[in-house]
């Protein structure tokens, strides 16, 4: 915990009773359009934070399960704690400044009072995968829409029924799935909160086809819902709901010229009867709330996922990381610098017509609004700003003490960060992208380069190079005396070497061309670079007798670490082999654990390389595949972990093969997972720019 303020347990979640407990994160915002919210509410000149003049530079949001409160003046965070047991999709502040709801991947739904974050009211919403949060203006109601299995708009009321804010499910419409046209939405009422969890389903992955799905939805002043759905094989929907959940218009959503079905990409609050539609393409349709009727089209150029309304000004952000304000009759107004060329994902005023919060993948920027008399927009002044990791992560690793945790980027950064710390302690930047780190010693940080150079750095200088290789340095690995380390390339080689102690030099002990590029013609499920068979992981075996290395091939082969001959060749994959960890479970044999592209994970006996079980995580909705798995080191720990390409961390007990525990922590692909070994926890990396440090609470 690193807020200044009080922490108090009737406002903070206890994360111990998570599974997933996040200890710490390190990056700007996990935002999207509907998470983030000002303190400083520009709605209410009498709100007690509104008397506060720097509270206009304080804005609360998301990352990943939890929330930071950021002071972009001071450049600290002021509050975070975990508030969902996976990734916040939604944050939205009440109209009226008194609430906050959110709500997260799995379907956990939370009433917070407004600024102050005490947990008022919990629900569990009857879908999963959430991602868009809408309050009707009056504050009493609010709604949730999740586009996943079972894709729904779930409306519920906030009520003081009993003296205390109590959250009630309204009820929910259900997208249909059938292929048939007009059929009906499914309404289902409830006057009870609902606990019916997401419904199972035999279809995910690979495997899993989109239907129809809800993708938006705002609340009219009138009560009534607009809706917007994309459906498989037909045009966009777009329609309107009573306050009481019954369809009371349908409309197709086409363009003139365009494609019938248009993908939907964001939706602006209520303004004069109008909502702003932005939809791929780079097309923004002004809709009509009541009627339903495209009154205009405006041809940005570009697609926004994000919008905030200037007066009857729409602002956009392009591509090109400038503001764009168009007029009512979709004209150009003006297009300015942001200082950032960062994607941005959400907009927000701080002072309405005045001052700006942009949200990107990795920045929080703080903009001053200046105009000229006639309220024209004359230029954007960045002030402030909150900078993560430039790019996505990937690599992580704790050092030997487990003092400090380094994590690279593919913009060629690298941060060495300490748990009480918000901000880096270290950072350095190399000329090519990062794809692995690991510890010399506990001061010096090993940094594995796409372009095949793998660089030194000593805290506090410069890094060096230190050696190159052929191709793409994909992993490496000490042994656990850590007088030899272990790299694998992107040529399907593992190379060896010994660093003599107090050397510099590393000296060459074998080369191995591990997994040879496949001849003849190409697997279509083969090789993401031609035809090789990159060496994506690899690790010694407890004892350092052997070493495991997998690939692209779908294999992973075992080598004698004195030889370098190959004592086995572990087939069984149908896709590549990305990661493969080896443990002796106290109690529990010699295990070796390798996951897939295929969503597989073998556990395999690692003498006598029997398969002993394959688990997977086939019912994780969505395309994905899994990228790193580890053991925990604890000698008598059984836990096993594994990560996935979207997001999740799973955990399995690896001598029963029961799941434990899963949740979705990532807003991208997870692209780094380290254990350390003297204080119990992990950590993990991701593509949205994040860095979590992590503690399991599961046996």
């Amino acid at each position: 915990m690193d807020s200044k303020e009080p922490q108090s347990a009737k406002h903070r979640s206890d994360a111990s009773r998570y599974p997933i407990e996040i200890i710490q994160s390190w990056g700007a915002a996990s935002a999207r359009h509907t998470s983030g919210c000002v303190v400083h509410s520009p709605r209410r000149p009498d709100h007690p934070t509104d008397k506060d003049p720097s509270s206009e530079f304080i804005f609360d949001a998301p990352l990943g399960p939890s929330v930071v409160r950021w002071d972009v003046v001071a450049q600290t965070r002021r509050l975070q704690f975990q508030a969902h047991n996976d990734l916040v999709t939604c944050m939205r502040l009440s109209p009226g400044g008194d609430y906050i709801a959110t709500s997260c991947y799995s379907g956990e739904v939370k009433l917070w009072s407004a600024p102050q974050w005490e947990c008022l009211a919990v629900a569990m919403a009857p879908m999963a995968s959430q991602h868009h949060l809408a309050w009707s203006p009056d504050s009493s109601r609010f709604l949730i829409v999740g586009n996943g299995i079972n894709s729904s708009i779930v409306m519920y009321s906030v009520s003081m029924e009993t003296g205390k804010p109590q959250l009630s499910q309204l009820w929910q419409v259900v997208a249909p799935q059938d292929k048939t046209k007009g059929s009906e939405d499914k309404v289902q009422s409830s006057l009870a909160e609902s606990e019916t969890p997401p419904p199972k389903s035999s279809q995910s992955g690979l495997d899993y086809q989109y239907g129809n799905a809800f993708y938006m939805a705002e609340i009219n002043p009138s009560g009534d819902v607009l809706a917007v759905m994309e459906r498989q094989s037909a045009p966009t929907l777009v329609q309107l709901y009573s306050p009481e959940g019954k369809l009371l218009k349908t409309a197709e959503l086409t363009v003139e010229g365009g494609s019938k079905k248009l993908g939907t990409l964001l939706i602006s609050t209520y303004r004069d009867g109008i909502y702003a539609l932005g939809v791929q393409g780079g097309r923004v349709l002004y809709l009509d709330a009541e009627s339903l009727a495209v009154t205009s089209v405006l041809n940005a150029g570009f697609s926004s996922r994000t919008c905030v309304w200037d007066g009857s000004s729409l602002v956009l952000p392009a591509d090109t990381g400038k503001l764009v304000w168009w007029g009512a009759g979709g004209e150009k107004l003006g297009e300015f610098k942001a200082g950032s060329a960062d994607y941005i994902v959400r907009l927000d005023w701080s002072v309405s017509g005045h001052a700006l919060w942009l949200c990107g993948f990795s920045v929080l920027s703080y903009l001053q609004v200046k105009k000229n008399d006639n309220g024209s927009v004359v230029s954007l002044t960045p002030s402030h700003m909150i900078k993560s990791h430039d790019i996505a992560c990937c690599g992580v690793a704790f050092s030997p003490c487990g003092q400090y945790l380094a994590s690279g980027d593919l913009a060629g950064g690298v941060w060495v960060t300490q748990q009480d710390d918000i901000m880096p302690k270290y950072k350095c930047s190399v000329s090519a992208s990062v794809r692995c780190v690991v510890w010399q010693d506990s001061s010096t940080v090993l940094i594995g380069c796409l372009d095949g150079v793998m660089h030194r750095w000593r805290l506090g200088s410069t890094p060096a190079v230190c050696m190159a290789v052929k191709g793409s340095v994909i992993c490496m690995a000490w042994d656990h005396r850590r007088k030899r380390l272990a790299l694998g390339t992107s040529m399907g080689v593992l190379e060896v070497y010994e660093l003599p102690e107090g050397g510099e030099l590393f000296e060459m002990v074998a080369v191995v061309t591990a997994h040879p590029p496949k001849e003849g013609k190409q697997d279509q499920r083969f090789g993401q670079l031609g035809r090789q068979a990159e060496v994506w992981s690899l690790c010694w075996s407890p004892d350092d007798g052997r070493m495991a290395t997998c690939s692209e091939d779908q294999t992973t082969k075992i080598w004698d670490t004195k030889t370098w001959k190959c004592l086995a060749t572990l087939t069984g994959h149908t896709m590549a082999v990305t990661s493969v960890d080896w443990k002796e479970i106290k109690g529990g044999g010699n295990l070796l654990a390798t996951c897939s592209d295929d969503r597989t994970v073998r556990l395999i006996d690692g003498s006598s390389y029997e398969l002993l079980r394959v688990v997977d995580t086939k019912d994780i909705h969505g395309w994905h595949t899994l990228t790193y798995l580890a053991f925990d080191p604890s000698e008598d720990s059984p836990l096993l972990v594994c990560t996935t390409q979207n997001g999740h961390l799973v955990i399995w007990n690896c001598l029963t093969g029961e799941r434990l525990a899963k949740g979705k922590i990532h807003c991208g692909s997870i692209e780094g997972l380290a254990w350390d070994h003297t204080h119990h926890c992990l950590a993990t990396v991701g593509a949205d720019c994040a860095v979590h440090m992590i503690r399991l609470n599961c046996s």
